[in-house]
C-alpha cells in the first residue's frame, strides 16, 4: 500500500522534559498521489519530490512542500523532463539545479542524467563523454566538489525482459 501521509519527527527535548515524538502536521494544498521509491531533497526553504512508484503507474512529477506553512505545491510537468521512473537518485548543486540519475519504470533500467534548473524549472539533459556507468536503480549518489558519484544498485541482466 502506497502511502501520502506526511508525519514530523520532532528532535528538539520538549520544555516539560519529556523526549522527541512524532505528529501529525495539518497540510494544505494538494498532495502529491501515494507513492514509493520517489526522490526527495531540499532546496533553500522547500523540499522537492521527485517521480516514484504508486498502486497501478510510475510517476514523472514534480511537487514541492514548504516545511514552514506545511503547504503543497505541484511544479510543471513539461518538455524535456525525464521519462517516469523510480528507484533514482536526485541531488542539488549549488542550489539552484537539481540532478536526477537513473532508476527504472517497472520494464526499463536507466543510466541517464537530468537536470531541472530550479530558477527557470526547465529539464535538460547534458551531453556527457567517457564510459557511461551500467543502467541500475535503488543505487546511491552524491555531490562531491564538482563530481557526483554513483554508488551501487541493481539491475537484470539484459536476457531477464526477452
Amino acid at each position: 500500500m502506497s502511502i501520502s501521509t506526511i508525519f514530523m519527527y520532532s528532535m528538539s527535548t520538549k520544555t516539560d522534559g519529556s523526549s522527541t515524538h512524532y505528529q501529525k502536521p495539518k497540510v494544505s494544498g494538494v498532495p502529491p498521489e501515494p507513492r514509493y521509491y520517489h526522490t526527495s531533497v531540499l532546496v533553500g526553504s522547500r523540499i522537492i519530490v521527485f517521480g516514484g512508484k504508486g498502486k497501478s503507474k510510475v510517476f514523472r512529477d514534480l511537487h514541492a512542500l514548504d516545511p514552514v506553512t506545511m503547504t503543497w505545491y505541484q511544479g510543471p510537468e513539461g518538455g524535456g523532463a525525464p521519462c517516469a521512473r523510480y528507484g533514482h537518485t536526485s541531488n542539488i548543486v549549488n542550489n539552484t539545479k537539481m540532478y536526477v540519475f537513473g532508476g527504472s519504470n517497472g520494464t526499463q533500467f536507466f543510466n541517464d542524467l537530468y537536470i531541472l534548473d530550479l530558477e527557470s524549472t526547465s529539464w535538460t539533459k547534458p551531453e556527457i563523454s567517457g564510459p557511461a556507468p551500467l543502467p541500475r536503480m535503488n543505487h546511491s549518489s552524491i555531490v562531491v566538489g564538482p563530481n557526483m558519484l554513483v554508488f551501487g544498485g541493481f539491475r537484470y541482466d539484459d536476457t531477464t525482459y526477452k
